[in-house]
C-alpha cells in the first residue's frame, strides 16, 4: 500500500551553503530535516499498519456475514478498494503536511541566513528593540545613532 515516496527525496534535497559560519546552521537544518523525514516514515508506517488491520477486520466481518447472507468476492473486493482509497487520501494529506513542514523549515532557515548577513543577532535585537520602543518616531537623532552604533558594535 506504500505510495510513491516523493517526500523523502524532497526532504533529502539540501541547500548549498558557503563558509564555516554556516556549518552549524547547515547541521541544524539537516538534523531538523532528518527529524521531519523520520516522523513522516513513522506516521506512514502507522497508517499502513492501521489500513492492513482495518482491512483484515472488515474481511473477517464479511466472512462472518457470509454465513447468514450471500457475499460475493466482488463485494469483498469493492470494500477493500474503498478502504484503500480512504487510506490513500490520508497518506496524501500526510505527504502534503510533510511538504509544508519542509517548506516552512526551509523558509525559516533561509530567513535566518538572510537576517544574519547584515548584523549580528545581538545587534539586530538592540536595533529592533529601539525601533519598537520608538514606533511613533523611529528615526534616531545623531546622538541616538552614535549610542546604537556603540551598543551594536557597528561602525
Amino acid at each position: 500500500m506504500r505510495g510513491n515516496n516523493y517526500i523523502p527525496s524532497a526532504i533529502g534535497s539540501s541547500l548549498s551553503l558557503d563558509g564555516a559560519d554556516n556549518a552549524i546552521e547547515h547541521s541544524d537544518y539537516r538534523a531538523k530535516l532528518a527529524q521531519i523525514r523520520q516522523i513522516y516514515h513513522q506516521e506512514l508506517e502507522k497508517y499502513e499498519q492501521a489500513c492492513n488491520e482495518f482491512t483484515t477486520h472488515v474481511m473477517n466481518l464479511l466472512r462472518e456475514q457470509s454465513r447468514t447472507r450471500p457475499i460475493t468476492p466482488k463485494e469483498i473486493e469493492r470494500m477493500v478498494q474503498i478502504i484503500h482509497k480512504k487510506f490513500s487520501s490520508i497518506q496524501m494529506q500526510l505527504k502534503q503536511s510533510t511538504c509544508e513542514a519542509v517548506m516552512i523549515l526551509r523558509s525559516r532557515f533561509l530567513d535566518a541566513r538572510r537576517k544574519r548577513r547584515n548584523f549580528s543577532k545581538q545587534a539586530s535585537e538592540i536595533l529592533n528593540e529601539y525601533f519598537y520602543s520608538h514606533l511613533s518616531n523611529p528615526y534616531p537623532s545623531e546622538e541616538a545613532k552614535e549610542e546604537l552604533a556603540r551598543k551594536c558594535g557597528i561602525t
